[in-house]
């Protein structure tokens, strides 16, 4: 420093120095650090668990009509709901132990079924509805053929929307509705085959139908608030969903096969083939509930209605049930559910402009973005000039401006007045 011509540099005593080399002073986080990260793991978390339960919905119903295709003694319905149910309580407690141990599955057991006991007893709910809502199915089967009411039960995808606006205050865009409406044809299209006619009273099956689809609406809309709750986990809630669903079965199994399963067994005609549907019973029921916590009711009708559609063609390839493959009807209500799907998923925006920038729309409207932007910034072709041309009046006026001039200085050089140049 002496030797540039300035005062040696002196510290001041009790200042903080900040050294110029193997010294960082700690960087600040932004608020929005690592916000990015979590968005793109909750995203993919949504769309794995939407697709893991639309492929589960299709898994199951091929391999519950084979399991019941097969030869030999059947096998109660109710009992396996039951495994089910035992299989995912103890799929949640086998997670719940290995990610806290031993003390953190005792203290989730305590909330569960003694400090928290009121919560628990509320997550029965559902599963009372649920209940209705099947002996309601029920009736209205012995009603209507299975055509119809097919078809009619997918009217649970409207239903479920309009409960889920109004009773979580959320709101739907006129795409999305749009789009809706193209996945309820779609599904329906695929459904009708054969008889639409009527087996009792059409009045009283249509009403016990719309009533089931109207209460299972609720039921998954009330679940849905249940599990994005932050009291609990999500294994939590399976826990609680769980020990309702066994209680439920087990009173089933008592009131309406207590003497067919006392007499041959609870596990009378089990096989593999069963224990493959029990086990994608219960991973359907873990998947629905992390679709109804981090996504929403709505998201879970349309993924299994995409299982409907899927399965329809499936069944027809596997089992040679279900519409002909060169149905038109297949093929129209295909295209309508995927295009429905894409488009609430997506969003029209997100499928029109790959399609555009495929048909060279995209193209021309970035040339006509950049004379714009060359415009804007002063950028002209060859020949162009930022003036105006003058016109013929501008033109003649300049004329007798120059003669004036001259004229005026002829005068003051024959008098001998200098000009003024």
């Amino acid at each position: 420093s002496m030797l540039r011509g300035h005062a040696p540099w002196v510290p001041i005593p009790g200042a903080v120095v900040r050294q110029r080399t193997n010294m960082h002073w700690p960087k600040v986080d932004s608020p929005t650090a690592g916000h990015a990260p979590k968005a793109a793991n909750d995203t993919m978390l949504k769309h794995g668990a939407v697709i893991a339960l639309t492929t589960q919905s299709l898994l199951f119903s091929l391999a519950f009509r084979y399991a019941r295709k097969l030869d030999g003694p059947r096998f109660s319905n109710m009992t396996a709901v039951v495994n089910s149910e035992l299989l995912k309580l103890l799929c949640c407690l086998v997670a719940i132990l290995r990610d806290g141990g031993f003390d953190e599955l005792r203290k989730s057991l305590d909330r569960v079924l003694r400090t928290e006991v009121g919560s628990t007893a509320a997550m029965g709910i559902p599963g009372g509805i649920y209940l209705i809502q099947n002996y309601l199915f029920f009736v209205g089967l012995s009603h209507l053929s299975a055509t119809l009411y097919q078809v009619t039960k997918q009217l649970a995808i409207v239903t479920t929307a309009i409960v889920w606006i109004f009773w979580l205050q959320k709101t739907l865009t006129a795409e999305k509705w749009w789009s809706i409406l193209a996945l309820l044809l779609g599904v329906c299209t695929v459904s009708v085959e054969g008889d639409v006619g009527v087996r009792g009273n059409l009045v009283v099956g249509m009403s016990a139908v719309i009533g089931a689809c109207f209460l299972s609406s609720v039921a998954s809309v009330y679940t849905e608030a249940r599990m994005k709750s932050v009291s609990f986990t999500i294994w939590e809630r399976n826990i609680q969903l769980s020990l309702f669903g066994i209680l439920l079965g087990v009173a089933a199994i008592y009131l309406e096969e207590r003497d067919a399963v006392l007499t041959r067994g609870f596990y009378y005609g089990y096989c593999p083939a069963v224990w493959c549907v029990v086990g994608l019973q219960s991973f359907g029921g873990l998947m629905t509930a992390i679709v109804l916590k981090y996504t929403d009711s709505v998201t879970k009708c349309v993924s299994k209605a995409v299982a409907v559609v899927l399965g329809a063609v499936c069944s027809r390839i596997l089992y040679a049930e279900g519409p002909e493959m060169r149905s038109v009807k297949l093929w129209v209500g295909l295209v309508m559910t995927l295009g429905g799907v894409a488009v609430y998923s997506l969003g029209l925006d997100a499928i029109v402009s790959p399609l555009a920038s495929i048909l060279g729309v995209s193209r021309r409207k970035s040339s006509e973005s950049h004379v714009s932007d060359a415009e804007t910034i002063g950028i002209m072709a060859p020949g162009d000039s930022d003036e105006e041309e003058p016109s013929q009046g501008d033109v003649e006026l300049g004329a007798v401006c120059d003669s004036d001039e001259r004229t005026a200085r002829t005068a003051r050089n024959s008098e001998g007045v200098p000009s003024g140049r």
